[in-house]
């Protein structure tokens, strides 16, 4: 077990850092990939899976054990949402909407 001046690491948090230190080499099927690039890119110079493992590493890991059922996740929800309909939503002459009201119209 490891540990350091400020917290003591549990074997479960050694594993995990191990895994999130190795998520570059994780492979990702070829249809999930290409679903990625499509609708997932890096705005920054480099591979768009360097975006897509830096926000598991900051959020995804915390709902997903693995990294490829996370970026399944993701292409799932991105593909459920219709855009058209969400826009349909806002009034156009409304100028400006408060987080409630964005809210309240996305849960209904």
């Amino acid at each position: 077990m490891g540990y350091s001046k400020d917290k003591v690491h549990s074997p479960i948090t050694q594993a995990q850092e191990s895994y999130h230190l190795n998520l570059s080499k994780v492979p990702i099927s070829l249809a999930l990939e290409t679903e990625l690039n499509r609708i997932w890119v890096s705005l920054y110079n480099g591979p768009n899976k360097n975006i897509w493992i830096y926000q598991y590493r900051q959020h995804g890991f915390k709902l997903h054990n693995d990294f490829n059922d996370y970026l399944r996740q993701v292409a799932f929800l991105y593909n459920s949402i219709n855009g058209s309909n969400l826009l349909s939503l806002l009034d156009p002459n409304q100028n400006g909407y408060s987080f409630v009201e964005v809210y309240n119209s996305l849960r209904n």
